[in-house]
């Protein structure tokens, strides 16, 4: 909470992305994910609800870059 560094790494879950495109996507996410936590600290985002929408932008536009489709992108932050 004071840092707003992740402690865990996130977990992502995918449905409805073919096979051999999800390993490289789930990598890629979590990749963004550490990038986005990074940038909203710098920022001072430590609010969860901001956090959550600040992340949903970055990981919408990554999904759309790698898919061309824009699905559901629902990240949660768990506060400890």
């Amino acid at each position: 909470e004071r840092s707003g560094e992740s402690v865990a790494d996130p977990e992502v879950l995918l449905r409805g992305v073919p096979a051999e495109e999800e390993h490289d996507l789930i990598e890629t996410l979590r990749d963004a994910v550490d990038e986005a936590l990074e940038r909203a600290s710098e920022q001072g985002i430590k609010d969860p609800d901001r956090l959550e929408e600040f992340l949903h932008d970055d990981l919408a536009n990554v999904v759309y870059s790698k898919l061309k489709r824009r699905p559901m992108v629902l990240p949660v932050v768990v506060e400890v």
